[in-house]
């Protein structure tokens, strides 16, 4: 998502599914296949709590629930196919969003903070609230088959990739970005009959010879200045996007498709 300020990733294994309570990993799968979602992992809840709150006008909220002794906490922020995809984080149950009831995102001084509260108390933050799920229905199991893949578009550079978002300045897509060998791969899923289960599934990118180690693209579409990796949107004038960081390479990329 753009703003005006004035401010091999691993799909998550069938087992996951089975978060605390009921439902098993097979129960309810075979009568839901059909729209089953693909869940992708994030690097960090840093990364998580940027994509659900940062140049958000309202901030989505996020599902959290357990598998094992393990906190997941996730949100849609994609369709692919007719298939809800959906980015997690697992959590150290002590330490985590378990412990409060908001997620909160924000900057102080130029620099990101996260964290999660019992309350939304402080005016400058953005706030995501956390639903726990005791149980998930057979329809919110990972599919992890992944046999639908994105059609991968190499661009040429960084106005290319800014062009393809052109228009989508309200949209929740952000660019992601990941390592594939020695390159960096950045880049976003493209609207092509939007959940569509017959529209093509494309994903445009750039490749990066090193890490751009910012969370933030910043760029002008009234000046002649050169995109830039920033830590903050915070420059007057500019537009940004947001980079969450994938934990390993897209697992639902065709890269032989290229």
């Amino acid at each position: 998502m753009a703003t005006k300020t004035a401010g091999a990733t691993e799909a998550m294994p069938a087992d996951m599914g089975n978060a605390a309570g009921s439902v098993s990993a097979t129960e309810g799968v075979e009568d839901h296949q059909g729209t089953r979602p693909y869940y992708i992992q994030l690097e960090s809840c840093l990364d998580f709590s940027r994509l659900v709150c940062a140049l958000e006008n309202v901030p989505s909220a996020c599902m959290a629930h357990k598998h094992g002794d393990v906190n997941i906490l996730c949100a849609q922020a994609d369709v692919m196919r007719g298939r809800p995809i959906i980015y997690y984080v697992p959590f150290d149950g002590g330490n985590g969003p378990a412990a409060g009831h908001h997620l909160y995102y924000g900057l102080r001084r130029g620099r990101e903070e996260h964290g999660t509260s019992a309350a939304m108390s402080d005016s400058s933050m953005a706030y995501s609230p956390i639903i726990r799920i005791r149980s998930l229905p057979g329809i919110l199991l990972p599919d992890s088959g992944a046999e639908d893949k994105y059609h991968p578009i190499i661009l040429e550079d960084l106005s290319s990739l800014i062009g393809m978002m052109w228009g989508r300045v309200d949209s929740p897509f952000p660019l992601l970005l990941f390592r594939r060998g020695r390159k960096w791969l950045l880049g976003a899923t493209l609207e092509q009959g939007y959940g569509d289960a017959e529209a093509p599934a494309l994903f445009a990118y750039v490749e990066l010879d090193s890490d751009p180690a910012k969370p933030f693209l910043m760029f002008s579409t009234q000046s002649d200045a050169r995109p830039a990796f920033v830590d903050a949107p915070t420059e007057h004038g500019y537009l940004y996007l947001k980079i969450i960081r994938l934990k390993g390479s897209h697992p639902l990329i065709d890269y032989e498709d290229v």
